[in-house]
C-alpha cells in the first residue's frame, strides 16, 4: 500500500478504527485512510464485509466513494474520498444564515444520492446531518452520503429497528415491515430541522422511548417562530416527505421533480453555489 499513498496525519478516531490522511503518489490527490483493528471488529467483521461490499457497488457523485482496499491479518484499510469541510452538520452549526435556495441544493444533493441508493436495491436506514459529508473540487460544492454501517440490500420488507433515534420513520417502529421510503421520512427530518432549526419529535426528557412514543403518535414539536417564514411550497414538500401513509409519501425522483426543488437548484446551479 505504501508504494501507492503517503500515508499523513491522524485526522479521526474511532471505536475500531483511526483515519489518516493519505496522498496518491502518482496524482497528487488527498484521499482518506481509514485503518480498521481487525482484532476488535472480530464480532462485527461480517457487518463490516457486507458495508463494504456496498460501498464498492455505488458509484456515484453524491456518495462517498470508496476507492481501494488493503487488507493484512491485523488491519483492514480502506481508502475513501477526503471531505475537508466536514460533514453536514458541523457545517451548519457554524453557519449563521442559510435561505430556503441553499435548503433546496442541499435536499437536491442528498435525494440525488438516494435515488440512485434505492435504484440499486439498498436501503441506507440512517440517513442524518451527520452522515452526509461536503466535498468541494474545482467544480464547486457537493454534498456526500456516507456511512454505510447500517445499509443493506432489500428484496421484500424488513423489520429490523436501526438508525438515529429522532430520524427514525414510524412503519420501522411498528415492525410490520418497511422498504426504502423509511430513508426519505428521514430526509424530511432533516427537512424540518433545517426549515425550522429543531427535530419535529423533541421532547424535555431525550429519553429514546419518549422519542419513538412522539413519533409513533404524531405529536411533532411546534416551532416556537411564525411559520410564516416558510414558503407554502417548502411546507408543501415537507408534507409529502414526512407523509405518515408509504403509499402517499414522495419516492426521491418525486422529490426531485417537485418544482421548489428543481427550480432553486437549477438557480444555484447557474452561479456554481449548491447551498
Amino acid at each position: 500500500m505504501t508504494d501507492k499513498y503517503l500515508i499523513g496525519n491522524e485526522i479521526g478516531i474511532g471505536n475500531f478504527s483511526i483515519v489518516k490522511e493519505c496522498k496518491d503518489k502518482k496524482r497528487g490527490i488527498v484521499m482518506a485512510l481509514k485503518i480498521i483493528d481487525q482484532n476488535k471488529i472480530e464480532r462485527n467483521h461480517e457487518r463490516l464485509m457486507k458495508e463494504i461490499n456496498i460501498m464498492k457497488r455505488l458509484k456515484h457523485e453524491n456518495i462517498l466513494r470508496l476507492i481501494n482496499k488493503f487488507e493484512t491479518q491485523e488491519h483492514i484499510y480502506l481508502v475513501l474520498e477526503y471531505s475537508q469541510v466536514g460533514n453536514l452538520g458541523e457545517f451548519l452549526v457554524n453557519t449563521e444564515y442559510y435561505n430556503e435556495q441553499d435548503i433546496s441544493g442541499m435536499l437536491h444533493n442528498i435525494a440525488t444520492g438516494l435515488h440512485y441508493i434505492h435504484s440499486n436495491k439498498i436501503i441506507h436506514r440512517d440517513i442524518k446531518f451527520e452522515n452526509v459529508l461536503i466535498h468541494e473540487d474545482s467544480s464547486g460544492s457537493k454534498l456526500k452520503i456516507c456511512d454505510f454501517g447500517l445499509a443493506c440490500e432489500f428484496s421484500d420488507r424488513l423489520t429490523v429497528i436501526c438508525g438515529t433515534p429522532h430520524f427514525i420513520a414510524p412503519e420501522m417502529l411498528s415492525q410490520h415491515g418497511y422498504d426504502c421510503k423509511v430513508d426519505i421520512w428521514s430526509l424530511g427530518v432533516m427537512f424540518y430541522i433545517l426549515l425550522f432549526g429543531m427535530a419535529p419529535f423533541s421532547c424535555s426528557s431525550n429519553d429514546f422511548n419518549d422519542i419513538f412514543e412522539r413519533i409513533m403518535k404524531n405529536e411533532i414539536a411546534t416551532p416556537s417562530e411564525n411559520w410564516s417564514h416558510v414558503s407554502p411550497e417548502a411546507i408543501s414538500l415537507l408534507e409529502c416527505t414526512f407523509q405518515r401513509d408509504v403509499d402517499k409519501r414522495y419516492t426521491a425522483s418525486e422529490i426531485l421533480n417537485f418544482p421548489w426543488i428543481s427550480v432553486c437548484y437549477y438557480i444555484l446551479l447557474e452561479f456554481n453555489n449548491l447551498f
